[in-house]
């Protein structure tokens, strides 16, 4: 360790360049040196455990014939695909 240094710069996950230039560093060289860089990524879990709350919801909605595509008085969904489809895309949004 050298005189001065801050001590989390030399060991551990403060290690190394900053983000900007692993980002920009990656963009440069194509990707064939580097990882790629996790910028502002949801944790995968969250949205899993979202979209299983609404696909819950939505397949209650479709049996019961009150799910909608687009809007509410768009057309009723049918298809088990496309309730499942509704119910990632208002995960993601985050709507209720």
């Amino acid at each position: 360790m050298t005189v001065g240094a801050p001590a989390h710069r030399e060991s551990g996950r403060g290690a190394g360049i900053p983000r900007w230039l692993a980002f920009v560093a990656y963009r440069l060289l194509g990707g064939l040196f580097l990882a790629k860089p996790r910028v502002g990524k949801k944790r995968a879990g969250e949205l899993q455990r979202r979209v299983s709350n609404k696909i819950d919801i939505n397949m209650g909605e479709m049996k019961a014939g009150r799910l909608h595509s687009g809007s509410k008085t768009g057309p009723l969904v049918k298809s088990r695909k496309q309730a499942i489809a509704i119910s990632y895309s208002q995960a993601s949004k985050g709507k209720g």
